[in-house]
Protein backbone atom coordinates (compact mmCIF):
# COMPACT_ATOMS: atom_id res chain seq x y z
CA UNK A 1 0.00 0.00 0.00
CA UNK A 2 2.93 2.33 0.97
CA UNK A 3 5.01 1.64 -2.36
CA UNK A 4 1.56 2.39 -4.39
CA UNK A 5 0.87 5.31 -2.27
CA UNK A 6 4.76 6.50 -2.63
CA UNK A 7 4.54 5.74 -6.49
CA UNK A 8 1.19 7.36 -6.95
CA UNK A 9 2.51 10.53 -5.48
CA UNK A 10 5.55 10.78 -7.39
CA UNK A 11 3.59 10.47 -10.11
CA UNK A 12 1.57 13.38 -9.29
CA UNK A 13 4.39 15.58 -8.37
CA UNK A 14 6.55 14.53 -12.01
CA UNK A 15 3.05 15.28 -13.75
CA UNK A 16 2.63 18.51 -12.41
CA UNK A 17 5.90 19.46 -13.51
CA UNK A 18 5.18 17.97 -16.80
CA UNK A 19 7.68 14.83 -16.64
CA UNK A 20 7.31 11.58 -16.93
CA UNK A 21 3.72 11.11 -17.91
CA UNK A 22 4.32 8.01 -19.69
CA UNK A 23 6.08 6.24 -16.60
CA UNK A 24 3.53 7.70 -14.58
CA UNK A 25 0.71 6.18 -16.75
CA UNK A 26 2.82 2.50 -16.84
CA UNK A 27 2.97 2.74 -13.20
CA UNK A 28 -0.64 3.34 -12.05
CA UNK A 29 -1.07 0.33 -14.90
CA UNK A 30 1.76 -2.27 -13.04
CA UNK A 31 0.17 -0.88 -9.46
CA UNK A 32 -3.94 -1.85 -10.67
CA UNK A 33 -2.82 -5.15 -12.05
CA UNK A 34 -0.75 -5.74 -8.98
CA UNK A 35 -3.86 -5.25 -7.01
CA UNK A 36 -6.37 -7.05 -9.16
CA UNK A 37 -3.39 -9.99 -8.40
Amino acid sequence: CMKADAGTVDCLVKNRFGEARTTCRIEVINTSELGNR
